[in-house]
């Protein structure tokens, strides 16, 4: 059984260490009692990171891996997830749409988790494999193309673009013109969806260095049954 005792709200960071063992091109999904919405996973280098939130109550948290996009999911790890009565709070929009272009590229995404964006800027901020550097990643609204996400020299795309209408994507061009998309936001004006840039400024010059994360992180060997206590 892990305690983490310093979790103030319902959502949890698990790393899993991958193995040198394992296969190029490892996938994985997660989901909080078959309900895929309400976790979030990638491989990131030799960490596999999991994220997961639940209403309050007891849940279980299956996480599934596959070797390539041949292969069918199977789940390897399961954690058994408490979420007290009185969890300080209760997020309720689950996490972004994962498409399967994000895992066959072995994207990262940084920033915004939630599902759900109140209309306006929004900064986004993901990760992709060094020999995908020179792609082409947008964020389309309504079908058509609202801004382009650059890179930097740390390796991040990052830039702000203004969602609206219902539904904002990201989409990466790689170098040999094929398009995937990777993420699918809903975009809805409810107070707990995600809010928008308060001093937005149309620039990329202007950017966060950090995530601003700090979920409670637990390590360790492929566990098959763990049990986790948000409290």
């Amino acid at each position: 059984m892990v305690a983490m005792s310093s979790v103030q709200k319902n959502e949890i960071e698990l790393c899993l260490n991958k193995l040198a063992s394992a296969p190029d091109g490892l996938q994985v999904i997660a989901d909080v009692d078959g309900n895929r919405n309400a976790a979030l996973a990638h491989v990131s280098g030799d960490k596999v990171v999991i994220r997961a939130q639940a209403p309050p109550g007891d849940h279980v948290v299956n996480v599934l891996f596959r070797r390539d996009t041949m292969r069918q999911f199977a789940c390897a790890v399961v954690y058994r997830l408490h979420v007290p009565e009185n969890c300080a709070e209760v997020l309720t929009e689950g996490f972004v749409q994962v498409c399967n272009g994000y895992r066959e590229l072995g994207a990262v995404l940084e920033a915004p988790l939630s599902g759900c964006l109140q209309p306006g800027p929004h900064r986004f901020r993901f990760r992709l494999p060094a020999v995908l550097s020179s792609a082409k990643v947008v964020v389309s609204v309504g079908g058509k193309e609202s801004a382009i996400i650059p890179h930097h020299s740390d390796g991040t795309f990052e830039g702000d673009a203004i969602v609206n209408g219902s539904e904002a994507t990201l989409l990466c061009t790689s170098p040999d013109g094929s398009v995937k998309p990777l993420l699918r936001w809903s975009v809805a004006n409810r107070p707990t969806a995600a809010t928008p840039l308060e001093n937005f400024r149309d620039s990329v010059s202007v950017m966060s260095g950090t995530s601003g994360r700090s979920n409670s992180t637990v390590q360790g060997k492929s566990p098959r049954n763990r049990r986790v206590t948000a409290e």
